[in-house]
């Protein structure tokens, strides 16, 4: 991922990531993302995660 990395304690408002994904919306800035655990050991947190389909992790690019 390329951009500016927050340092720990000055992450910015809503996602953590906004200021470098490359997919970035405006909701991403302003309220952190839904988290969806994907299995015993992962998750996601991201407006874009689709979970309609429940054989694969799908991601909605709209940006």
């Amino acid at each position: 991922m390329e951009g500016y990395v927050p340092r720990a304690y000055e992450f910015p408002d809503g996602c953590r990531f906004n200021p470098r994904c490359p997919h970035v919306m405006e909701i991403c800035r302003e309220k952190d993302p839904p988290e969806f655990s994907l299995n015993a050991s992962h998750s996601v947190a991201c407006w874009l995660f689709d979970r309609r389909s429940e054989n694969e992790d799908t991601f909605d690019r709209r940006a």
